[in-house]
C-alpha cells in the first residue's frame, strides 16, 4: 500500500489502476501508519476505491461496543426483543478503571472475569482470571488498571470432542468452541468456528480454525 499513487482521482500501483482493496491490516495499525499511505487514505475518503473491510467496521471491532450495548441510554431505544438478546447473549462488560470498587470486584472474583484491551486483536493482552493464582491475577490487574482495558463476565464455552495428532498419535480431546457469525446485507452468510483446549479461544498459538458444516438428516 505504500507504493500506491493517487493520480487524477484514480488509485494506481505502477501502471495498474486499482479498483478494489481487500483490507487485512487492523484499524489501529492502519491509523498508526497513516502517514505512510496518504494516497490510499485520500482515495478511500474520496470513495474512488472500494475497500473490503471498511474502516466503519471499527465500530463493531472495538470491544467498547459490548459495554455500550448494556448502557441504559442504549437499552432505552432498543426493542424488547433486542434488550432480551443483549441480556441473554452479551456478557456483562465495563471499563476497567475509575472507581476502586471495580478493581476489588474483579480481584476478589477472579474466576468470574476476563480482562482485555478495548482495541486490540489476536487475543493480545487478554487474560482469564481462572488461569492465574490470586497473586498473579492481582499483578495483571494492577498493570491493566486505568489503561484502556475492559473487564467482562467470563462465559464457559460449550465443549465438543475433537481428534488431534499429538506426538504422532491420534487422540481425542474436549475442545472449547467459539462460533462467529458472518452477516451480509442483514442475512446469515456463514460461520467462523475456532476451537481450543484453553480458556482463551484465540491467539497466536494453541487454537485451530475448523470448517463449519451444516448436516441435514437424510430422508429414508
Amino acid at each position: 500500500p505504500r507504493d500506491l499513487k493517487y493520480i487524477d482521482g484514480k488509485l494506481y500501483y505502477g501502471d495498474t489502476k486499482i479498483d478494489l482493496i481487500y483490507r487485512r491490516i487492523v484499524t489501529v495499525e492502519f491509523i498508526e501508519k497513516a502517514n505512510e499511505i496518504p494516497d490510499l487514505i485520500q482515495a478511500y475518503k474520496d470513495g474512488t476505491v472500494c475497500v473490503i473491510g471498511s474502516l466503519r467496521s471499527q465500530i463493531m471491532h472495538n470491544k467498547i461496543i459490548f459495554k455500550i450495548l448494556h448502557d441504559e441510554e442504549t437499552l432505552e431505544f432498543l426493542s424488547e426483543e433486542e434488550r432480551k438478546l443483549v441480556k441473554n447473549h452479551i456478557p456483562t462488560t465495563d471499563e476497567f478503571g475509575g472507581h476502586e470498587r471495580k478493581f476489588e470486584r474483579v480481584l476478589k472474583n477472579k474466576d468470574s472475569y476476563i480482562i482485555k484491551p478495548i482495541d486490540s486483536y489476536a487475543s493480545q493482552g487478554v487474560h482469564a482470571g481462572r488461569d492465574y493464582s490470586q497473586e498473579e491475577w492481582e499483578e495483571i490487574l494492577r498493570e491493566a488498571w486505568n489503561k484502556d482495558y475492559l473487564f467482562q463476565e467470563f462465559i464457559d464455552p460449550f465443549t465438543r470432542p475433537f481428534v488431534q495428532f499429538e506426538d504422532g498419535e491420534l487422540r481425542v480431546w474436549d475442545f472449547k468452541l467459539n462460533i462467529g457469525v458472518y452477516m451480509y446485507n442483514g442475512k446469515f452468510a456463514g460461520a467462523y468456528t475456532r476451537i481450543s483446549r484453553e480458556n482463551i479461544i484465540f491467539g497466536r498459538e494453541g487454537y485451530f480454525s475448523i470448517p463449519s458444516m451444516l448436516v441435514k438428516p437424510k430422508a429414508l
